[in-house]
């Protein structure tokens, strides 16, 4: 199959003004703004690495260890915020008496020493050089919209918002106010704000929220005050079944109130369909107008995707288009091949080609880079 004609239909629905168009970004998306030879941000394999570093290095391996086979978590594939929602979930439970071998006191400092590291590893600037999420912004205030254009991230780190704000593309994010800026659920599923206020909803959280119990509820803030303690807020299902008014759910209500919009088209990047609890929501999105979309570029060669082919091939409304080869109408399509005995070239954004056998090319798919993605936005703009 052809790659080329893929890319026109992408280039067609993100031209026009009419069709509710989304973004969910992971976090590959920061990997691929690079600063000094590395990226700015690693990815969740790459937090996980350094935290694990970080607390053997204090001198808690064991507590580390015991963690992974309470949670069954495989060494070489195991993912922070996994880790980090079980700590939460065992720290209730331990009182006087320790928790699977584990104290309150010791859980606790995993709790901080993960959140600690994670902010230290995600708070950064976003470089003056061109990167996808300048693109990302001047192709949101490029266009004049009936609808505004919704991004949600995974990603806790300030570069959207900060590119953002660089070409003054106005935002929304669930939270008001001036002096403390509150979460307010009600204005992220009613708000009434004009199209060319752009909606941010971060799943996962962000560096600057911060947290407060107040009448047996969790209220979050947006620290402004530098100095305010600022917490990461991860997606714990069993502290955020506590209250809706917690913004992990009432951001995935959000995406789901996307999906359901006739002709709605959400692009998929840097996101490698780990989180089941996101997954799900997007399943659910699906089952709405047959005329919503979702396209997934990823990364790498389809084979290291298992999550993701499977929710393809059972979900037509959903096509996925990796390296080597995708999932469209919840069939398998590998790329076109062609003989030449030198490089074919291409002069179209997306596309590549790799020799795979002697004389033998193969199309790439290169979307899934949030570099190249960024590239492909700016074509479409004229950038």
């Amino acid at each position: 199959m052809n790659i080329r004609k893929h890319l026109e239909q992408f280039s067609a629905s993100i031209r026009g003004n009419e069709r509710p168009v989304g973004m969910l970004l992971g976090a590959g998306c920061a990997k691929s703004v690079w600063v000094d030879g590395s990226p700015i941000i690693p990815d969740m394999g790459g937090m996980t690495t350094a935290v694990e570093e970080q607390i053997r290095e204090e001198g808690y391996s064991e507590n580390w260890e015991r963690i992974h086979t309470i949670g069954g978590f495989d060494e070489d594939d195991a993912n922070i915020e996994d880790i980090l929602n079980l700590v939460r979930d065992l720290r209730p439970y331990a009182g006087r008496e320790d928790i699977r071998g584990l104290t309150a006191e010791e859980l606790e400092y995993l709790e901080d020493s993960i959140c600690s590291k994670i902010i230290e590893l995600v708070d950064k600037e976003l470089p003056d050089t061109e990167s996808g999420y300048h693109s990302l912004a001047a192709w949101m205030s490029s266009i004049e919209r009936e609808e505004p254009v919704e991004v949600f991230t995974t990603n806790y780190d300030l570069l959207l918002e900060q590119a953002f704000e660089e070409q003054n593309v106005p935002f929304f994010d669930g939270f008001v106010g001036g002096h403390r800026p509150f979460f307010d659920s009600y204005s992220v599923l009613n708000d009434g704000l004009p199209s060319r206020w752009n909606r941010l909803w971060k799943i996962h959280g962000s560096v600057n929220w911060t947290s407060e119990k107040s009448d047996g509820s969790i209220e979050i803030w947006r620290s402004l005050n530098e100095g305010e303690d600022a917490a990461v807020i991860h997606p714990s299902h069993m502290k955020y079944s506590q209250s809706r008014k917690m913004p992990y759910l009432a951001y995935l209500d959000r995406l789901k109130q996307f999906l359901n919009k006739p002709e709605a088209v959400l692009f998929v990047v840097g996101y490698s369909f780990r989180d089941q609890h996101l997954n799900e929501t997007i399943i659910d999105g699906l089952r709405g107008p047959p005329s919503t979309q979702v396209f997934a570029f990823l990364y790498s060669e389809l084979e290291e995707y298992s999550n993701a082919r499977e929710i393809a091939k059972q979900n037509a409304d959903l096509s996925v288009f990796a390296k080597d080869a995708g999932i469209i109408g919840t069939q398998k399509q590998e790329w076109e091949s062609c003989e030449s005995d030198s490089d074919p070239g291409s002069d179209t954004v997306g596309l590549n080609w790799k020799e795979v056998e002697r004389d033998q090319w193969q199309q790439q798919f290169e979307l899934g880079d949030f570099e190249e993605f960024g590239n492909f936005l700016g074509s479409v703009i004229g950038r």
